[in-house]
């Protein structure tokens, strides 16, 4: 029986809902198993390809959260489908492989033999994509599956190219790989179930007739058309589920010779191009090596006109990182800024900055930034003043009068009272100006990523929203007074139906008890990383828990009610201004709320069905006001402002 495997990859599959509908879909035309991409961008491509390509860099749009896996699995069980995912990482297997039945290797990923060896060591079926390979590279492939312990292995000849025409298909290299792996490898590996199959990029019935009926295909894959239900088809390469189930179930189909080829196992005429985009052997990013010291250079981003800017986020967590990035993001993207981050380079923060497409440099101390500034001023062509942006949990002075020694520009983030300093942003609600010109701030400044703020007016599927009320609670990487562990305590008491999502850092000695609180007393829940992207977390929460921070401002962007549990004296005032608007209830501060305190008041909250509506609304109010997205775009007109005054002043 041929084996047909839907290829599932859409960006709106970060809505869990939808995902499970494509599953279905695939269901209901027949197929034998589904198949998801799992990869984050930074694992995907070399750092200076995201340096230079917005394209690339989109792929995280893309990204299907690790943590749906499970629930994907099982509903793939569910209707009788066999599960599996591509990984891009070594780390992805370790993480997935006792919730799916098999691992496909990517036609781009061919090349990497670690990740090839680490999938079969699984024990898992495996699938290896040979599209753009050659002979040898196929032998190498198959040669390190098997030699790693793999059982049961299947090749899928494939062409890799958007919307592969009929005679570029080259079926005949089914064969040919079928002969390879029954002359080569059965005598050596008799217990070994070696299989041979397609790759479908064609979407013509014609060519799968062909692959299956004349050259006796074991499986197919094929790219399952995500188009909901009553959308216009994606056409391309993509199937819609229909027309995939008359495929399926077999009867006449046209049969198309000239898709036969030569049936040599190599790059065809029409993915030469694409073979530089495989990933390199060595460090299984894409692409080779080569082109990573050429490609880069070609690319209108590689040459930029705009200012040079420096950032220097520092402290706990990712917050500082994230509103730089922020700012960063504009100054780059809209205003072609050549940006660069200085940090302490924890993984968190490198990952961070890799994903966005940022290029850093590690400081060891603060002291020695200015430094390092002053060190690449060395090499600035452009006579344009540079901008430092300031983001740190000490005072800036020291920083901001050894820049100014230098003629760099700076920028300070909430220290409106810094001396010296050329500009000053403090992104908060309810801050006042007391009539300082060289600082702005308020509301209208709130720093949020372009990925928060493509959320703000996404529809998720209404099953991925079933569970009410859907709580998050989120108190960043660091948590350093436990309130996850205080505020699920409480909450127990106090919900009796809903979802909790936790977010907790994996690394923390307090993670495995939240994961124990929530196994034990929450019905419904689920532990998410820190780390992991949130966005469409808080665009689906009911109501977010956190302490003041970025996550309580991002969820109020995206039109979420947030419950704020302060961390010290000096969030009061900023919590209260936030409680003003109605979308915001304070919590107190943590040394000050008794846990039997922290019950009532998050009783009070969860009883009131009519004043969650409220805050709901009031949340909204605050997303389509002044907590509306665009306080980075403010923020870097305000900072070109700058630029452009120093530019113009005589020197």
């Amino acid at each position: 029986m041929i084996k047909y495997i839907a290829e599932i990859a859409d960006p709106r599959c970060r809505d869990l809902e939808h995902a499970r509908q494509l599953i279905r879909e695939a269901a209901r035309a027949g197929c034998a198993a589904v198949n998801f991409p799992l990869f984050r961008v930074e694992q995907v491509f070399a750092s200076q390809i995201l340096w230079v390509s917005p394209e690339h860099r989109q792929w995280r749009q893309a990204e299907l959260p690790r943590r749906f896996i499970a629930q994907l699995s099982r509903c793939a069980h569910e209707h009788g489908l066999q599960f599996g995912v591509t990984p891009f990482d070594l780390e992805t297997i370790n993480a997935v492989q006792t919730d799916v039945d098999f691992f496909a290797v990517d036609c781009h990923e061919l090349p990497w033999l670690d990740l090839v060896n680490q999938t079969a060591d699984t024990g898992l079926p495996l699938i290896l994509g040979t599209a753009m390979a050659d002979a040898g590279e196929a032998w190498g492939a198959v040669e390190t599956a098997l030699e790693a312990g793999c059982t049961d292995l299947t090749l899928l000849h494939g062409v890799a190219h958007d919307h592969v025409p009929e005679e570029h298909c080259n079926l005949a290299a089914i064969g040919t790989l079928r002969e390879m792996l029954v002359r080569e490898f059965a005598p050596l590996y008799p217990d070994v179930e070696l299989k041979a199959g397609w790759a479908d990029n064609s979407a013509s019935p014609g060519v799968i007739a062909r692959a299956v009926n004349h050259w006796g295909c074991d499986a197919v894959g094929f790219h399952l058309d995500p188009a909901a239900a009553g959308e216009e088809p994606t056409g391309g390469r993509f199937w819609t589920s229909d027309r995939i189930a008359e495929v399926i179930a077999g009867g006449y189909l046209p049969v198309r010779r000239d898709s036969d080829g030569t049936g040599r196992v190599a790059p065809g005429e029409i993915e030469m191009a694409e073979r530089t985009w495989r990933a390199d052997p060595g460090d299984g990013l894409r692409p080779v090596t080569a082109a990573r010291k050429t490609w880069p250079q070609d690319q209108p981003e590689a040459s930029r006109h705009g200012p040079d800017v420096y950032l220097v986020p520092d402290g706990p967590g990712l917050s500082p990182v994230s509103r730089c990035v922020a700012v960063a993001e504009k100054l780059r993207d809209d205003h072609n800024a050549d940006v660069l981050f200085l940090i302490r380079g924890t993984p968190q923060q490198i990952r961070f900055l890799d994903r966005h497409g940022f290029a850093w440099l590690r400081f060891d101390t603060l002291d020695s930034v200015v430094g390092q500034i002053v060190h690449l001023e060395t090499f600035a062509a452009d006579a344009t003043p540079s901008v430092c942006i300031l983001d740190l949990p000490e005072p800036a002075g020291l920083l901001v009068d050894g820049l100014k020694e230098h003629r760099v520009l700076t920028v300070v983030m909430d220290e409106p009272e810094c001396v010296g300093m050329d500009l000053g942003l403090v992104p908060a609600v309810g801050w006042e100006n007391g009539g300082n010109p060289a600082v702005e701030g308020g509301a209208q400044y709130v720093l949020l990523r372009d990925d928060v703020s493509a959320f703000r007016h996404w529809q998720p599927t209404p099953a991925a929203t079933g569970h009410f009320p859907r709580v998050v609670v989120c108190y960043g990487a660091t948590d350093p007074n436990d309130l996850t562990t205080r505020t699920l305590a409480s909450l127990h008491q106090v919900l009796r139906d809903g979802k909790v999502q936790a977010v907790v850092n994996p690394a923390a000695d307090h993670h495995d008890l939240v994961s124990q609180i929530l196994n034990s007393r929450f019905p419904t829940y689920e532990v998410i990383n820190t780390g992991d992207a949130l966005e469409s977390v808080l665009a689906t929460a009911d109501v977010v828990i956190t302490s003041l921070g970025l996550t309580g401002l991002e969820a109020l962007c995206l039109g979420v009610p947030v419950l704020m549990l302060g961390n010290g004296p000096s969030d009061a005032t900023r919590i209260a201004a936030l409680a003003q608007t109605g979308a915001v209830v304070d919590l107190g501060l943590h040394a000050e709320v008794k846990d039997a305190e922290l019950t009532e008041k998050l009783r009070g909250v969860f009883a009131d069905a009519d004043g969650l509506s409220r805050m709901r609304f009031h949340a909204r109010e605050l997303a389509e006001g002044i907590i509306d997205g665009h306080g980075a775009d403010r923020a870097a007109d305000r900072i070109l402002k700058l630029v452009r005054d120093h530019d113009n002043q005589p020197r």
